[in-house]
């Protein structure tokens, strides 16, 4: 089971270039050929692709080659065959740079030949698919050659390769520049001023834009001094001079992009931070005429300028210094008020950052000092995300505009509430109040627009975390108007108003509690809400929310709420009714025992009713269990009521419901959503009613043996999870609960009998070993004395390592750690230490193997070294374990491991090997170690 599957290498046939031409034309024009010989033919170019001769071939169709060389070929085979070839050639400088040698020998290839077959490729090739894999191919062989001088050599090359050509192979070198290492990074670093110089000069037949986008490459992805932007100063001048013209993007963004590279935090930064801010604040006359009727693209590009400048400059904002801070505030607040609401909200990631760097700001009195100086802003950012959050009179509709106007009035409204944190929220709330005062008065006699007053009840929906329950200066206006328009008797809110008064309503319960008048009118108006579709949920959740908020006020009318439920909940969606269930449930809490109990068989009546029913209706669906299951389970979540008066109500009824769950779960429970269903219920009445739950955990326990065993459902695993966390803790249920983890993981190891079993059932193999991890954490005794059992467990693991599935990866991972981690604990038994030790013996050589495997790439790794649960993680407590085997099993392994590593297959093999034969040391060394490695691997 445990054994790694290999690859055999693929013997090549001989290459020519007709051949490979042949190979090409079968592949670009399959309906031509039969189906064999394309199969053919693509099994002969994947292995011409890795074979040596494909360098010179490949030069060849790229050097030598017009366009139409053959007979009968197209242009259309001629560009596919063209770009095969660059891309072939991509493949080889970025993964078989060991097969060039430094001259040409026999069958080998020479590092010269192919650096000025590269270059002569490029100056031949016009197609910019075509150019962009051939810059890529050189910036990959100049990395693998070491060849430090390539910005040199191609910027002093002579005609005829042309200044855009060297643009392009100077972006190409660009965006691999974090692949390189060592020298050839130096050099490359040290090589931008010669770039920069280029670029400066103004080539001839090279456009301002294609100039400022190879600058835009370089700068975001090579690492350079400061000094070469400042010693730029003609480039930098015709970037700003286009910024002014006519906002070229590539411009808004090599001006942005300095800024991000090169930030105010550090000082090494502080003469060209200095000399940018002086660059971008002469934008400012330009940006004041256009903001207002201006072209949209210009007014965006000046917008995300002075954004980005506030975001990477808010060190200086912070600074004790009298740097005129308030100006460049000022400006960002001014570009949050242009007309074009989602070029305003590019700005509300900087009032999240401006918030966040006050608040860490020290002592009180320095952060203090810096609220005061900017209060003013702050009150007035409030009233222009007021004017934000005004719902757009646009008739365009569709998911995409309408998902960025609610995004885009979730960051506004988030913004409001940070301004809370700085200056308070009765202060916002006055703002906002002023406000609404503001849109009464200009509409005088007439009615106000009602998209306006909606955005200031939204902006006071925001911040009800920060208004007191005692509030007396705007919210009992506010609650009037509310009551105003929901009892005006000609007309009735908008859906939009409605869902902003529904969560409102809901946000202000606490309130609401202290003052009752309101809630008869407001709860009248919420259960009609629950018939308008567009209103049903935010109404169900406000309603819950005043039955948490405001109990005692809500006792009264909680049977008359649950006959509401009743008469409408054939129009909700299972959510709603579940929140209103919740609410009524939480209403129940307050109550007296036996109040409790009555209510509770008034509201299990009809959910019982449903019960009886899926279990004996032959024509009962999937839908209409999972329907009766939710409700059961949003009771006996939220039911919590000490039992002083009788027995425990959960489990009551879970012990009246259990005859026709258990009908329900043997039909229905190979479906996928009835057993997450039924799982969540068991786990919320077990955690409810904890050791009472005694009485139902041995038939619990024998469904879900069965019935895993025959649906194979995840689920169920993570309902004997809850099983062990409850009852680890009594040694009454250990055997029972051991014995639960055997049955359940014979029906694993029955169905997990190869790699393929695995991968189809990839959250198996997660909930499976968190399981057992989980078993471990609580009663690890039985495990460990369990024989050959962790030892059969510990190989199915192995496999279950090759599965490409991040959660899979990660739950194997994390029961090869606490396996481990036990065998690390001072208060080991020795029966325990000797069960473990088996383990280690039986399946050991195959964990460092798979780990072996799993760095060198052959199988999927995705956490090397992070978190509970991470490949250097189980090597390093494996070695901690038994040192000298582990050394033993990586030699055997290694040498015989048949990875892919080409010429430095002994290098990386040596080195694996040292990293676990070297002394530990410390876990967080051993991790950086095995980091690297894999690194470099890669």
């Amino acid at each position: 089971m445990a054994n790694i599957q290999t690859t055999n290498p693929v013997s090549t046939p001989t290459y020519d270039i007709t051949t490979l031409n042949q190979a090409l034309s079968t592949v670009f024009n399959p309906t031509q050929t039969n189906a064999s010989s394309t199969k053919a033919a693509h099994t002969y170019l994947e292995t011409f692709q890795r074979s040596p001769s494909a360098w010179s071939l490949t030069l060849h169709n790229l050097t030598n080659n017009p366009p139409t060389n053959h007979q009968g070929e197209t242009l259309a085979d001629a560009m596919n065959r063209t770009f095969f070839s660059a891309q072939t050639l991509k493949i080889k400088c970025a993964l078989d740079a060991h097969q060039i040698t430094e001259g040409n020998n026999g069958n080998t290839i020479g590092a010269e030949h192919v650096k000025q077959g590269l270059m002569h490729a490029l100056t031949l090739q016009t197609s910019p698919p075509v150019l962009s894999q051939l810059s890529s191919a050189l910036a990959a062989l100049s990395i693998n050659l070491s060849w430090t001088t390539v910005i040199n050599d191609v910027l002093s090359l002579p005609p005829p390769t042309t200044p855009t050509l060297k643009c392009i192979m100077i972006t190409g070198i660009s965006e691999e520049y974090a692949h390189g290492k060592g020298e050839w990074r130096q050099a490359t670093t040290w090589q931008s001023k010669d770039v920069f110089d280029f670029l400066s000069s103004s080539p001839q037949g090279v456009s301002q834009n294609l100039l400022t986008k190879t600058a835009l490459n370089w700068v975001t992805y090579v690492d350079f001094p400061p000094s070469v932007i400042l010693d730029s100063g003609i480039f930098v001048q015709r970037v700003f001079e286009s910024v002014v013209n006519n906002g070229d993007e590539e411009s808004v963004d090599f001006v942005i992009e300095v800024m991000r590279r090169f930030p105010s935090f550090y000082r090494e930064n502080e003469r060209l931070v200095e000399a940018w801010v002086g660059k971008v604040m002469e934008l400012v006359p330009v940006f004041e005429n256009i903001k207002v009727g201006g072209d949209e693209e210009r007014v965006r590009g000046f917008v995300r300028i002075f954004t980005d400048m506030g975001e990477s400059y808010v060190s200086l904002l912070m600074d004790s210094r009298d740097l005129n801070q308030g100006a460049l505030v000022n400006l960002v607040l001014e570009c949050a008020g242009v007309t074009n609401r989602e070029v305003a909200c590019i700005t509300m990631n900087f009032w999240y950052m401006f918030v966040a760097e006050i608040e860490r700001l020290e002592p009180y009195e320095f952060r203090q000092d810096k609220i005061d100086g900017f209060s003013r802003i702050f009150t007035d950012l409030v009233g222009v995300c007021c004017r934000l959050l005004v719902v757009s009179r646009c008739r365009r509709s569709g998911g995409d505009f309408e998902d960025e106007q609610r995004q885009n009035r979730i960051y506004t409204a988030d913004t409001i509430e940070d301004t809370c944190r700085l200056i308070g929220g009765s202060e916002v709330l006055q703002q906002i109040g002023k406000r609404i005062q503001f849109i009464h008065e200009r509409a005088q006699n007439g009615q106000p627009d009602w998209r306006e007053i909606e955005a200031c009840l939204f902006a006071i929906k925001s911040v009800s975390n920060y208004i007191p329950q005692d509030e007396s200066a705007v919210i009992p206006h506010v609650m009037n108007l509310l009551q105003t328009m929901i009892n005006h008797p000609s007309t009735s809110p908008p859906p939009i108003m409605r869902q902003t008064i529904n969560i409102l309503i809901g946000r202000y319960g606490q309130w609401l509690s202290q003052h009752p008048t309101y809630l008869s009118d407001f709860f009248n108006f919420l259960i009609s809400g629950l018939k308008l579709p567009p209103t049903c949920s935010s109404s169900a959740l406000a309603i819950k929310s005043l039955c948490e908020s405001a109990p005692s006020a809500m006792c009264g009318p909680v049977l008359s709420l649950y006959e509401q439920v009743l008469g409408v909940h054939e129009g909700l969606n299972i959510k709603d009714e579940q929140m209103l269930l919740e609410g009524v449930c939480k209403i129940m809490c307050k109550m007296t025992y036996a109040e409790a109990a009555s209510t509770l068989g008034r509201i299990m009546q009809p959910i019982g009713s449903q019960l009886e029913a899926a279990s004996s209706n032959p024509n009962a669906s999937p839908k209409q269990v999972n329907g009766v299951i939710s409700r059961l389970t949003t009771v006996v979540t939220h039911v919590k009521i000490a039992p002083t008066g009788g027995p425990n109500l959960v489990l009551s009824l879970m012990e009246q419901c259990w005859p026709m769950l258990s009908k329900v779960v043997e039909r229905f429970g190979s479906d996928a959503v009835v057993a997450e269903n039924v799982s969540r219920c068991y786990k919320h009445s077990m955690r409810n009613c904890q050791a009472e739950f005694a009485p139902l955990l041995q038939p619990v326990i024998q469904q879900l043996e069965a019935i895993f065993d025959y649906s194979f459902r995840s689920s169920y695993l993570y309902a004997a999870s809850i099983c062990i966390t409850e009852f680890s803790n009594d040694a009454t249920y250990s055997n029972r609960l051991f014995e639960m983890i055997v049955n359940l993981s014979n029906s694993v190891f029955k169905r997990f009998v190869n790699l393929e079993a695995f991968t189809s059932n990839p959250d198996v193999v997660e909930e499976y070993f968190y399981l057992l991890s989980r078993f471990i954490k609580y009663c690890p005794v039985k495990l460990f004395q369990g024989g050959e059992f962790l030892g059969q467990a510990l190989k199915c693991a192995v496999v279950g390592l090759q599965v490409h599935h991040r959660d899979a990866n990660k739950g194997v991972l994390n029961f090869f750690e606490n396996t481990l981690q036990f065998g690390l604990e001072t208060q080991i038994g020795q029966l325990e230490r000797q069960g473990l030790e088996r383990a280690i013996t039986m399946s050991g050589e195959d964990i460092v193997k798979g780990s072996c495997h799993a760095l060198m790439g052959d199988t999927p790794l995705f956490f090397i070294d992070t978190g509970s649960g991470s490949l250097a993680g189980v090597l390093y407590k494996l070695m901690s374990l038994c040192p000298q085997q582990v050394a033993e099993w990586a030699n055997k392994t290694v040498r015989g491991s048949g990875a892919s590593l080409g010429p430095f297959k002994d290098d990386f093999e040596n080195e694996f090997i040292g990293i676990l034969t070297q002394p530990l040391g410390q876990r967080l060394e051993f991790n950086r170690r095995v980091k690297a490695f894999n690194d470099n691997v890669w």
